[in-house]
């Protein structure tokens, strides 16, 4: 998810869901991902402040998923600053999370616009011989050489007959555990 927003705070988190939304209305979490805005140029280097304010851009990993999503069902794309308790809180005033007592209340603003686009990459798993694509042979495990079985399961069943040549075009890594 590529994401332009901009905050009230000091720091503050951004969190978005992919969601398969049923025609009876049950919504089924696909995948989620969250990034924290004083770590978005880095998750793993030293912080950067932000400035209250000021519209910034926020690259949110979904991480690896396939889903098919059925004739009648929707896809939602939820945006958030918060999804506790799958992920750690933010106090949204810059201090350390384990040793921070203060909490501010943070507005967010988040900016869908020609200068600021907004937007989610879905890829498509291109139709087969058969008119079928890889995902809609969803039937039992691949088994790839080199990679331990504990690996080979998501947290959904794997059960796939595409080949590891199809998946690897369009996944590059089937069925990891995420």
């Amino acid at each position: 998810v590529k994401l332009y927003a901009a905050t009230s705070a000091k720091d503050t988190d951004w969190t978005a869901k992919l969601v398969d939304v049923h025609p009876n209305g049950f919504a089924q979490n696909i995948q989620d991902g969250i990034v924290r805005a004083r770590y978005r140029e880095n998750a793993g280097g030293p912080a950067k402040p932000i400035a209250p304010g000021e519209v910034l851009e926020y690259t949110i990993d979904l991480w690896s998923s396939s889903n098919t999503f059925l004739s009648g069902h929707r896809i939602r794309v939820e945006i958030s600053s918060s999804n506790f308790p799958r992920f750690d809180r933010n106090l949204n005033t810059g201090e350390e999370p384990a040793t921070g007592i203060r909490m501010e209340i943070a507005r967010q603003t988040v900016h869908h616009s020609d200068k600021y686009p907004s937007h989610i990459v879905l890829p498509v798993i291109p139709r087969v011989a058969g008119g079928r694509s890889a995902a809609e042979r969803w039937r039992g495990p691949i088994h790839t050489e080199g990679w331990p079985a504990s690996r080979m399961h998501s947290r959904h069943d794997c059960r796939c007959r595409a080949t590891t040549a199809e998946l690897s075009s369009v996944v590059r890594r089937p069925c990891l555990k995420l």
